[in-house]
Parts: structure tokens; sequence; C-alpha cells
């Protein structure tokens, strides 16, 4: 949720920024607008830092081989399935953030597409997290992610027919995203389901490794 929420203040505020910065100069305001975001980045850094005290944790209780814990991961199918649909969604909006420049530019010949279209996706990530605890009341975690996945994919092949129709277009690539909020939602459920296979059959939890892999 905080992240979608802070895409989305970036992505508004990004016009504003380069239109005031650059005063006319495109360059000059997105290279200023950049160091602006940066700035506050590292800015909320620090406050992180200096006000979230650090919890110490007996070392003696974590002496245990990295190997052994890595082995009962990797074995572990809950994480399997946690990790290879965690790679497929930062694969998929990696590939879809790279080409949707060039795509709304080249193609659809309506540059301002991905301008409208940015701060919508974060919108949708989070409308699609919210929207997943109601469904899993509903209906159990794989028949969710099965649905997702498959909805998702269809309104993503859906796209190269309405390139004619930019506000389909939007609409569809919308709501596909907000499929990926789901997945992101049940990835961590999961991962969370390996933790407690580990625990019930070794008798042990690699809370870190495991989420930090998945992540």
């Amino acid at each position: 949720t905080g992240t979608s929420v802070a895409s989305l203040l970036a992505f508004i505020s990004m016009p504003v920024l380069i239109a005031w910065i650059g005063q006319g100069d495109r360059s000059r305001g997105m290279t200023g607008a950049v160091a602006v975001i940066a700035t506050a980045g590292i800015i909320c850094t620090w406050i992180t830092v200096a006000t979230c005290r650090e919890r110490f944790a007996d070392q003696s209780k974590f002496s245990r081989p990295m190997r052994g814990s890595f082995r009962q991961m990797v074995i572990n199918p809950n994480w399997r399935v946690s990790a290879a649909l965690g790679l497929l969604m930062f694969a998929r909006i990696g590939v879809m953030m790279s080409s949707l420049p060039y795509f709304a530019k080249e193609v659809m010949r309506a540059p301002w597409v991905f301008t409208v279209t940015l701060p919508l996706l974060s919108a949708s990530i989070l409308l699609g997290g919210m929207l997943t605890p109601i469904l899993l009341r509903r209906l159990p975690l794989v028949r969710c992610n099965i649905g997702f996945t498959t909805v998702s994919i269809a309104l993503a092949l859906a796209l190269p027919f309405v390139v004619d129709h930019p506000y389909v277009f939007i609409a569809l690539l919308v709501l596909s995203n907000a499929g990926s909020g789901m997945l992101a939602a049940t990835v961590y459920i999961m991962a969370s389901d390996a933790l407690e296979v580990q625990q019930r059959i070794h008798g042990v939890r690699d809370e870190g490794l495991f989420i930090s892999s998945v992540s």
C-alpha cells in the first residue's frame, strides 16, 4: 500500500515539477524533477533510520549454516510457487514500464497516454491489493491466483487490438494491472505459508531468508 501511494504521488507531481523547474526547458525540468524526488527519498530514508529503533536479537539462535536453510527453502513447494509468481510479476512490470513510452509515442501516436497511465497503474495496484482480502473470503487462495492471472493475461492480450482507441487501451491496461496488485498481496501470503511448512517439518523459521528471496 505504501509503495503504491508513494508511486501515485510521485507520478502526479512529476509533470508539475517538470513544468515549474524547467520553465519551458523540458530537459532541465526533467533533470530538476528527478533530483527533487531523489532528494526527498534520501531524506525520508534518513528520517526512517533516525527514528526507527533497531531490535537486537540473540545471534546465538542463528548459528545454523545458511546452506541448510537455503536447501529447506528451495524444496518448499509453497516457496517455489510464491517465488515464481513474484519473479513473473516483477518481470511483467519491468517489461511494461520500459516498453510503454515507446508504444504510446511510436505505435499509438499518443504520447499523452504514457503520462495519464502512470498514476493510474499505481492506483490500480493499490485497488487490487484492497480487493484481495474481500475475494479471499469467498474463494481459496489458489483459485484466486489462477483467476487473477487468467484475467490479467486475457486483458493484456487484448491490448494490441485496441491501439486505435486510447481510452479503451488505458482501461484494459489498468484493469490488467489490478491483477498484479492482487498477486503482489497473495505472493506474500504464500511466503508466510511456506514459513509455516518449514516450521512444521524442520522446526525452524527463516523469515528473513524466505521473505527477502520472494522480494
